[in-house]
């Protein structure tokens, strides 16, 4: 069993579940029993993260480009249809398709196609897949990462995937914790912390980004747990890889210590919205789990199912 999976066996509370309670408590509770499913575009930065921050091998380890590309569109439907034993005429009905509008032998040709990909897929069952073109562009693009004057830095001394667990207090409680950052490196005088993201919507924008998914709550819980088990000042920093035609060159984005702080107890944005920090989002979790109470937020319990707007 590799890092990745002995840390999300391990009983605790990380800052994806914190980004779930800031959502509704209803969705965190949901998340504990659903089976996820990798998307496309998670997958690109999964891929680009893993060679990264573990190096190429443990990038063959996880992915695997087929060596056929699938039948497609409809084509891929009535594929499917046949490998999953109907017949023809069944396979012609259920995909829409008329039996004068496609010649047998191209039928012939991706079922085969269909058929040698499909066994390669269960032969790598265990890994995810990547098309040849979307390998082509994340080798370019760590390429690039790694021969860069200023990312490069990142990548001569480091350590990566580093379990850490500690506790926080909630009451009479202790709440077990954990966090998995990318990437450590330690110095005299502190311990830098790089998480590796990437984009599609170019870097310029990667400040909307930060917001948007609540980045800023994984920076400041990554930075406290270096602290509470490194027991070290830590420094956050995101190494931002542009996925997009662009092809920006990759971006170091350094929070302040300000930033840290604000997502630890909360702030009010540039564009008036206000964000709880971890540590109100933590303790909203406990008073959740202590209550069992998961339909509403603990706002709306205390105001006798109400939510109180008091500003627009």
């Amino acid at each position: 069993m590799g890092t990745f999976e002995k840390y999300k066996q391990n009983p605790g509370i990380n800052a994806s579940s914190l980004k779930l309670i800031s959502i509704s408590p209803r969705a965190f509770k949901k998340a504990e029993n659903k089976i996820e499913i990798e998307k496309p575009h998670f997958t690109l930065g999964k891929a680009v993260d893993v060679w990264l921050s573990s190096g190429k091998e443990a990038f063959i380890k996880e992915f695997y480009i087929p060596s056929i590309n699938p039948p497609s569109g409809m084509l891929y439907t009535f594929a499917k249809y046949i490998m999953e034993g109907k017949s023809s005429q069944e396979a012609y009905i259920l995909t829409g398709y008329k039996p004068s509008s496609i010649k047998r032998e191209t039928v012939d040709k991706n079922l085969l196609a269909f058929k040698y990909w499909m066994e390669e897929a269960v032969n790598y069952r265990d890994k995810l897949m990547l098309s040849p073109r979307d390998f082509l562009l994340i080798q370019d693009r760590v390429e690039e990462v790694l021969n860069n004057k200023y990312s490069s830095k990142i990548f001569k001394d480091f350590t990566s995937q580093i379990p850490l667990y500690w506790e926080e207090i909630m009451g009479n409680s202790f709440i077990p914790c954990k966090a998995l950052p990318d990437i450590i490196q330690e110095f005299d005088d502190k311990i830098l912390i790089t998480d590796i993201k990437t984009t599609s919507e170019g870097v310029l924008g990667f400040r909307k980004t930060i917001l948007k998914y609540r980045y800023d709550l994984q920076a400041s819980w990554y930075c406290n747990a270096v602290y509470q088990c490194l027991h070290k000042p830590p420094e956050f920093q995101f190494l931002v890889v542009d996925l997009s035609e662009e092809r920006e060159p990759p971006t170091i984005i350094k929070l302040s210590n300000k930033v840290i702080k604000d997502s630890e107890l909360g702030f009010e944005a540039k564009n008036g919205y206000e964000y709880k920090g971890w540590r109100e989002l933590l303790a909203n979790y406990y008073w959740h789990l202590v209550n069992n109470k998961w339909e509403y937020s603990e706002e709306v319990y205390h105001n006798d199912g109400k939510q109180i707007i008091d500003q627009l």
